[in-house]
Protein backbone atom coordinates (compact mmCIF):
# COMPACT_ATOMS: atom_id res chain seq x y z
CA UNK A 1 0.00 0.00 0.00
CA UNK A 2 2.86 2.25 1.05
CA UNK A 3 4.53 1.40 -2.49
CA UNK A 4 1.58 2.26 -4.13
CA UNK A 5 0.90 5.73 -2.21
CA UNK A 6 4.53 6.92 -3.38
CA UNK A 7 4.31 5.85 -6.40
CA UNK A 8 0.99 7.27 -7.36
CA UNK A 9 1.70 10.41 -5.64
CA UNK A 10 5.62 11.30 -6.64
CA UNK A 11 5.15 9.74 -10.28
CA UNK A 12 1.79 9.34 -11.70
CA UNK A 13 -0.14 11.89 -10.02
CA UNK A 14 2.60 14.28 -9.30
CA UNK A 15 0.97 16.64 -6.93
CA UNK A 16 2.54 20.19 -6.84
CA UNK A 17 5.01 21.81 -4.62
CA UNK A 18 2.25 24.41 -3.74
CA UNK A 19 1.57 24.39 0.29
CA UNK A 20 -1.60 24.26 -0.50
CA UNK A 21 -1.59 21.03 -1.44
CA UNK A 22 -1.12 19.00 2.36
CA UNK A 23 -0.65 15.34 2.17
CA UNK A 24 -0.23 13.57 5.69
CA UNK A 25 3.11 13.04 4.38
CA UNK A 26 3.86 16.69 4.55
CA UNK A 27 1.84 17.50 7.61
CA UNK A 28 4.09 15.33 9.59
CA UNK A 29 7.39 15.89 8.32
CA UNK A 30 7.03 19.37 8.58
CA UNK A 31 6.55 19.34 12.25
CA UNK A 32 8.26 17.81 15.31
CA UNK A 33 7.91 14.36 13.74
CA UNK A 34 9.74 15.37 10.58
CA UNK A 35 12.43 17.23 13.36
CA UNK A 36 12.71 13.61 14.69
CA UNK A 37 12.82 11.68 12.01
CA UNK A 38 15.74 14.23 10.22
CA UNK A 39 17.60 13.08 13.32
CA UNK A 40 17.65 9.78 12.54
CA UNK A 41 20.52 7.71 10.93
CA UNK A 42 20.56 8.77 7.04
CA UNK A 43 19.22 12.33 7.57
CA UNK A 44 17.59 14.48 5.72
CA UNK A 45 17.59 12.04 2.77
CA UNK A 46 16.62 8.99 4.34
CA UNK A 47 13.55 10.75 5.37
CA UNK A 48 10.49 9.26 3.08
CA UNK A 49 12.47 6.18 4.33
CA UNK A 50 11.89 6.34 8.16
CA UNK A 51 8.49 8.01 7.40
CA UNK A 52 7.19 5.00 5.59
CA UNK A 53 8.54 2.44 8.05
CA UNK A 54 7.37 4.24 11.50
CA UNK A 55 4.17 3.95 9.19
CA UNK A 56 3.94 0.42 8.24
CA UNK A 57 4.87 -0.54 11.95
CA UNK A 58 1.92 1.57 13.43
CA UNK A 59 -0.20 0.09 11.24
CA UNK A 60 1.02 -3.63 11.69
CA UNK A 61 0.98 -2.79 15.16
CA UNK A 62 -2.57 -1.55 15.02
CA UNK A 63 -3.52 -4.62 12.84
CA UNK A 64 -2.70 -7.05 15.03
CA UNK A 65 -5.33 -6.61 18.17
CA UNK A 66 -7.68 -7.57 15.34
CA UNK A 67 -6.15 -10.80 14.49
CA UNK A 68 -5.63 -11.78 17.64
CA UNK A 69 -9.06 -11.53 18.51
CA UNK A 70 -10.67 -12.87 15.65
CA UNK A 71 -8.50 -16.06 16.19
CA UNK A 72 -8.25 -16.57 19.89
CA UNK A 73 -11.85 -16.75 21.67
CA UNK A 74 -9.83 -16.13 24.66
CA UNK A 75 -8.57 -12.90 23.72
CA UNK A 76 -11.54 -11.64 22.72
CA UNK A 77 -13.07 -12.83 25.94
CA UNK A 78 -10.54 -10.98 27.89
CA UNK A 79 -10.53 -7.69 26.18
CA UNK A 80 -14.07 -7.88 26.20
CA UNK A 81 -14.60 -8.24 30.08
CA UNK A 82 -11.96 -5.88 30.45
CA UNK A 83 -14.19 -3.11 28.54
CA UNK A 84 -17.25 -4.40 30.74
CA UNK A 85 -15.06 -3.76 34.02
CA UNK A 86 -13.85 -0.45 33.06
CA UNK A 87 -17.15 0.84 31.17
CA UNK A 88 -18.76 -0.10 35.21
CA UNK A 89 -15.78 1.78 36.87
CA UNK A 90 -16.44 4.47 35.31
CA UNK A 91 -20.07 4.38 35.46
CA UNK A 92 -19.66 3.95 39.73
CA UNK A 93 -17.37 6.75 39.78
CA UNK A 94 -19.90 9.11 37.90
CA UNK A 95 -22.59 8.30 40.78
CA UNK A 96 -20.29 8.21 43.55
CA UNK A 97 -18.75 11.96 42.28
CA UNK A 98 -22.37 13.36 41.74
CA UNK A 99 -24.30 11.92 44.99
CA UNK A 100 -21.19 12.93 46.71
CA UNK A 101 -21.42 16.77 45.86
CA UNK A 102 -25.18 16.93 46.34
CA UNK A 103 -24.58 15.01 49.65
CA UNK A 104 -21.81 17.29 50.83
CA UNK A 105 -23.94 20.86 49.66
CA UNK A 106 -26.84 19.40 51.76
CA UNK A 107 -24.26 18.92 54.96
CA UNK A 108 -22.92 22.52 54.27
CA UNK A 109 -26.91 23.75 54.04
CA UNK A 110 -27.67 22.14 57.09
CA UNK A 111 -24.52 23.41 59.17
CA UNK A 112 -25.17 26.80 58.09
CA UNK A 113 -28.46 26.36 59.69
CA UNK A 114 -30.27 26.82 56.45
CA UNK A 115 -32.05 23.45 56.17
CA UNK A 116 -33.22 21.34 59.06
CA UNK A 117 -31.14 18.56 59.87
CA UNK A 118 -34.49 16.14 60.53
CA UNK A 119 -37.66 17.35 57.98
Amino acid sequence: HQLMYAICVNVVCRIPEDPEYLTCYRYLISGSFGAKLKKLPGGETFVPFWYFTSNATLVASLLLPGILYYRYAWAMIVYGSALVVVCIWNGANFYVEVFSKSYRKDVVERAKGTKPWFA
